[in-house]
């Protein structure tokens, strides 16, 4: 069977393959994400994730490589990790009691054949009604400035969303049914590890 390559250096993306329990490496893209431009945020996770999975590619053979880029989009643009904890303060205020997009582009690249599949997935995410003492004490964890978006959904950030609409893992950082049902399409099942 080839060797799956997690193309990303991203704890989170690392935690939910080990999840399903299926044998695999990381070895993290370096590309320059600055230079990746598109016209509108699911362009951009699709082109940052292809160009992730192709800079990986070049190194590996008999592998599948497997690249993703998580943005959270609100207002009708991207929001970045905040570098600060004021612009997470903000953040979170516009956030709290309304509803806001997460996508995540992967993409699938067969290091033999070349053959690429490339999706995106959106979910949307309701965040509670947030009190300024509520921020303030998630900001003093220091846990929203290592997220897009000033939270992280599968840490103490859970507390602030209300409800999830679509895919969690999504949100999370990888589609976990959707890179699943893609793996499928190169005649990788995750359940054939499971037998051995």
């Amino acid at each position: 069977m080839k060797q799956l390559v997690l193309a990303s250096s991203s704890p989170r993306r690392k935690m939910l393959l080990q999840q399903l329990q299926i044998p695999f490496v990381v070895d993290p893209s370096n590309i320059d994400e600055e230079n990746i431009r598109a016209k509108n945020p699911r362009s951009l996770v699709q082109k940052l994730s292809r160009a992730k999975a192709e800079e990986v590619a070049k190194r590996h053979t008999n592998a599948i490589i497997l690249a993703a880029d998580t943005v959270v989009v609100a207002e009708n643009k991207i929001w970045s990790k905040p570098e600060t904890k004021m612009v997470a303060r903000r953040m979170l205020k516009t956030l709290s009691g309304t509803s806001h997009e997460v996508l995540t582009g992967f993409t699938l690249i067969d290091t033999d054949t070349n053959k690429t599949v490339t999706n995106v997935v959106a979910s949307t995410v309701w965040m509670r009604k947030l009190t300024d003492s509520d921020i303030d004490a998630y900001v003093q964890t220091g846990e929203p400035l290592d997220k897009a978006g000033a939270y992280g959904l599968q840490d103490r950030g859970g507390a602030l969303v209300q409800r999830v609409e679509g895919d969690y893992f999504n949100v999370v950082g990888l589609p976990l049914i959707h890179v699943i049902d893609a793996l499928r399409t190169f005649g990788v099942s995750i359940y054939d590890y499971w037998k051995k």
